[in-house]
């Protein structure tokens, strides 16, 4: 099993590192080459709305043709096609691209959650070690943005693409000749039925609630983190250590996860909303870099004490065959779902107010969350003893 996990988690740490070389540095490309903030605030929440519907394309192809390997070679070289002409056309006219960039979400978006069912199923759905390749994942984005973030302040950004480039081809080789673990023994439902299961799963529709509001508090933040950089005197370099720090604490909690799983889930999923509080405090209160890279480095903390969590409860709830279609559902929830509702007000709001007014109505969310989990929690345990105690009355 050690090399089964080294071998899919080399894997995910390439393909982690196209995403950090290329999608971590798109947005300040975008802005470097003329396009205002309202504007990429709108860009990105329309590229939102397509990652949204892309995730249940994709995920329910998945379910459909029972395979992740079968999807994600012709969907990554789509991803990369578009990569290319979106950084090209953008030297040429960023009116333009303004319309194609949010085309690159139709490809690239699925990827991740289409990568973590194929390692799931190719780890035998095995959580402690899916904990451990995933955790080599994140650490596969977090190096490349230190020295990416490091070349594009030395050579200007085609570094940014020459490194993408790179990472792409190797993630493409490895992507051909890794193997693919088939499901045994899955019962395939109609598709019709699909949604209708999903939404009436109680545990898994609180889960996406969670989820969503969650993503809503810190969209602004992971989406036009260069912003908040600018605005405490940071600059593309910043941003690189910004994301290293950040997906470091992720890749540690995502790690330990496997060790987690006895406690309750409703506690880590507490826990995680507790962290993200912290987080928008930090970044609020931030008059330099450092505090900015102290919340990013909590709120990754908190995505990476949810991520595994997530993927333990929708692997106990949802039917085997729509876990695909239900990881990337839950995925687009928190990362495009929320964005879209986040972006369409979180330009307008930091032009007008500052970057303060997004972190402070973050802050007031996750609150909310919070109480969610708690009264929630509560409520189980408290109905839970009620029927205890009237099962004891009644003997």
């Amino acid at each position: 099993m050690n090399k089964k996990i080294l071998k899919f988690g080399l894997f995910d740490a390439i393909f982690w590192g196209f995403c950090a070389s290329y999608c971590g540095f798109i947005t300040s490309y975008l802005l470097e080459e003329g396009m205002n903030r309202t504007v990429l605030s709108i860009d990105i929440a329309v590229y939102m709305i397509i990652a949204f519907g892309a995730a249940v394309f994709w995920g329910g192809w998945c379910d459909r043709m029972h395979s992740n390997k079968k999807v994600f070679i012709p969907e990554f070289i789509l991803t990369f096609l578009l990569a290319l002409v979106v950084f090209l056309i953008a030297k040429i006219n960023i009116q333009v691209t303004s319309f194609i960039y949010p085309l690159f979400a139709f490809a690239v978006f699925p990827l991740g959650s289409n990568m973590d069912a194929w390692m799931l199923r190719y780890l035998d759905h095995d959580t402690a070690a899916y904990s451990k390749a995933r955790a080599m994942g994140s650490v596969g984005y977090a190096v490349p943005m230190l020295f990416c973030g490091q070349l594009i302040h030395l050579f200007g950004y085609p570094a940014m693409i020459i490194t993408a480039s790179v990472y792409a081809c190797i993630t493409l080789v490895i992507a051909v000749l890794m193997a693919e673990q088939k499901e045994i023994g899955v019962i395939h439902t109609e598709k019709k039925q699909s949604f209708r299961k999903l939404f009436s799963n109680k545990k898994y529709a609180m889960m996406l609630v969670i989820v969503f509001l969650t993503g809503l508090a810190v969209a602004p933040m992971n989406n036009l983190k260069i912003v908040f950089l600018q605005e405490v005197g940071g600059n593309v370099s910043s941003l690189g250590i910004d994301s290293f720090i950040g997906v470091g604490c992720q890749a540690l909690f995502i790690c330990l996860s496997g060790n987690m799983h006895r406690v309750p889930a409703k506690i880590r999923l507490l826990a995680m909303s507790i962290c993200m509080m912290a987080a928008m405090f930090f970044t609020m209160m931030a008059h330099s870099p450092i505090l900015v890279f102290l919340g990013t480095a909590v709120s990754n903390s908190s995505f990476g004490i949810m991520l595994p969590t997530v993927r333990e409860i929708t692997q106990k709830e949802v039917d085997a065959s729509q876990v695909n279609t239900a990881y990337s559902l839950s995925d687009a929830m928190y990362s495009s779902a929320a964005a879209v509702a986040a972006m369409s007000y979180s330009g307008f709001m930091i032009d007008a107010l500052g970057t303060k007014s997004v972190c402070l109505l973050g802050l007031g969310i996750t609150i909310l969350v919070t109480l969610l989990i708690t009264i929630h929690w509560l409520g189980k345990e408290q109905k839970h003893a009620s029927q205890i105690s009237l099962a004891y009355e009644q003997k």
